[in-house]
């Protein structure tokens, strides 16, 4: 893998986390 793969891929496994996470918030506790 060259580098600029690399971090392309790692660029969009942060945004998929970031949007997991500002799904986690969005959604009302259930607890």
């Amino acid at each position: 893998m060259t580098k600029k793969i690399a971090l392309r891929f790692l660029k969009r496994n942060e945004v998929k986390r970031l949007k997991h996470v500002a799904g986690i918030i969005a959604l009302p506790p259930s607890f």
